[in-house]
């Protein structure tokens, strides 16, 4: 696992990469979207650019669902690693009440990465791209998360955050976790 910092800024603002405890860095995205609400289904590969307040509006109206968030992206190793596993627990649990919202932390730019890489494990679940600056995102998304990947975020039906693992967690685990939601 390791810890996110800003990716990329302007070109007169600063650039700070930093080392991701297990996975390499990446550069920010261009920051901000038309301004809609990202609540479109994007499954089977397409994967929307999003800031946190579209994306937290997003797992909102998903209410009375237990909602997994998989915050990934495509340059650390363990999030590709528990990208198939992710689509295997929503195909598991969707019919009992599963949403899974995945996000991914690659820059604008790489868009086109992301979506091939959903497309090729076939996921059947929304896809986000955050494109607020790390500084913003991270804290907007939830308090406590550090900014590291991968990073799973468990609501349960009531919209109550239940759960946050950061780094490498077994699949047993997690499923554990939603499981107890269902």
């Amino acid at each position: 696992m390791r810890r996110l910092t800003p990716r990329y800024a302007s070109l007169s603002g600063f650039v700070l990469l930093t080392a991701i405890i297990g996975c390499g860095g990446n550069g920010e995205p261009a920051s901000g979207t038309d301004g809609r609400a990202a609540t479109r289904e994007t499954a089977s590969g397409g994967v929307t650019p999003a800031t946190a307040a579209e994306i937290r509006q997003r797992i909102a109206a998903l209410k009375g669902k237990v909602v997994l968030v998989d915050i990934w992206a495509t340059w650390c190793d363990p999030c590709k690693e528990a990208f198939p596993r992710i689509v295997a627990l929503h195909n598991r649990y969707a019919d009992r009440g599963l949403a899974v919202v995945s996000v991914n932390w690659d820059a604008i730019e790489d868009r086109a990465i992301a979506e091939a890489f959903a497309k090729d494990h076939k996921a059947p679940f929304e896809s986000f791209l955050g494109t607020d600056p790390q500084q913003q995102f991270v804290p907007a998304i939830d308090r406590d998360w550090s900014g590291a990947v991968p990073c799973v975020i468990i609501y349960d039906r009531l919209g109550k955050r239940r759960h946050l693992l950061e780094g490498e967690h077994d699949i047993a685990e997690i499923a554990a976790h939603v499981e107890a939601l269902l």
